[in-house]
């Protein structure tokens, strides 16, 4: 089982896929230490930083689900362009044999 604060570091990575290693560790440290020192009580701190960990995945769902969303408005648009090139090509065959 993972601590508080792995679990904040795989949020925080699945959430911000494009950064590099050590700019996410950077930026979990700093989420990290602001939880240590605004919350005295470890409960407390574990409990906000489960918050945290929560908006993160959150986050990182509506990104992918915004990604799949985008591949397939383009992979639609790109069959209607196909669609509607090869009907004006049967159009062109069609009205040129009567």
């Amino acid at each position: 089982m993972m601590g508080v604060y792995e679990d904040l570091h795989a949020a925080y990575k699945k959430a911000n896929p494009r950064l590099g290693g050590q700019t996410i560790q950077e930026n979990v440290n700093v989420i990290w230490r602001v939880a240590k020192q605004r919350f005295t009580s470890p409960a407390e701190r574990d409990r906000h930083i489960r918050d945290k960990i929560q908006e993160l995945l959150q986050k990182a769902t509506q990104e992918k689900a915004a990604t799949v969303l985008n591949f397939f408005k383009v992979s639609l648009n790109g069959s209607l362009s196909s669609i509607r090139s090869c009907l004006v090509c049967f159009r062109a065959d069609t009205t040129g044999v009567s």
